[in-house]
This record gives structure tokens, C-alpha cells and sequence, in this order.
């Protein structure tokens, strides 16, 4: 998807998100409609969804709501997606010392 989605936007990557939130592990029983238009029905969703997540509730797809989806889309649950979350960002800002041991093993 392109890093932001918003209200009004259309295309390709509306219709992925569309197709995520439907797929969505808690997602309502009633379906999106997949038609590319990012109109009140998908912002409601879309909303929904990152509230449910705890994350800002402000209808704009960035790349917390994009990642926290796609785990949500691949049936992981809520709590789920926050551990793994948490343990990513405990993990990656220590990638760099990885990358200097191999400068000096090298």
C-alpha cells in the first residue's frame, strides 16, 4: 500500500485495505464493499479497527495502522499483534550493533 490512505483517496491500494479489514480476525460480520473508494463506509472501518487496536482513532491508514492490519488480516488477534509489535521495536533499533560486529569480524 502507499504510506497514507485517507478519506477521498481510490485505487489498488484502497481496495487492499478494504480486502484486509474484511479479513480482519474481529472484523464486524458485515463485509466492505472492495470497490477502491476510501468513502464514510471504509473511514467508519477503518476507525473502528484502530480503535479495537489501540492505536490513534483518526481514520488515516499510516504505517502503524498498515502493519497492525496486515498481522490482524493474517488471523492474529489483537493482543497478539501488540506483542509482536513491542517485541519488534525492542529488537530493531539493536540491528545496527549486528551490522558493526560484522564491519569488525570482516
Amino acid at each position: 500500500m502507499k504510506s497514507i490512505l485517507r478519506m477521498g483517496d481510490t485505487g489498488d491500494d484502497v481496495r487492499k485495505l478494504q480486502d484486509h479489514l474484511n479479513r480482519s480476525r474481529d472484523a464486524p460480520k458485515a463485509s466492505l464493499a472492495v470497490d477502491g473508494i476510501f468513502g464514510p463506509k471504509t473511514l467508519a472501518r477503518v476507525k473502528e479497527f484502530q480503535s479495537r487496536f489501540g492505536l490513534v482513532t483518526d481514520g488515516i491508514v499510516g504505517p502503524r495502522t498498515e502493519e497492525t492490519l496486515i498481522f490482524a488480516a493474517n488471523d492474529i488477534s489483537a493482543a497478539e499483534v501488540e506483542g509482536i509489535i513491542v517485541a519488534w521495536n525492542t529488537v530493531r533499533p539493536l540491528s545496527h550493533l549486528r551490522d558493526e560486529r560484522d564491519a569488525i569480524v570482516s
